[in-house]
């Protein structure tokens, strides 16, 4: 399993990046284009505070990357997180 990380523009004002999702070892990047990914990240964004002018702009130029494993310090983000397939 792996850790979908997001980050939106602006993200460092709402606490990105950030996990949004767990998905399996072998998923590329092409999950972005899954319609889920899209809502999962804009629920994210909500729950974040960020500005709801900005979100569709937001989804449309955030930065992507998996992790294997969340960093110690990072932990408490990791959990309860929703799984893409």
């Amino acid at each position: 399993m792996k850790y979908l990380i997001v980050d939106p523009p602006s993200g460092w004002q709402y606490n990105f990046p950030r996990p949004v999702a767990t998905v399996n070892d072998d998923t590329s990047f092409e999950v972005t284009a899954n319609p889920l990914f899209s809502a999962i990240v804009k629920v994210a964004m909500e729950k974040s505070g960020y500005k709801e002018k900005d979100i569709e702009m937001g989804l449309r130029h955030l930065r992507v990357w998996f992790e294997n494993k969340p960093s110690k310090d990072d932990q408490h983000n990791f959990t309860g997180l929703p799984h893409i397939d």
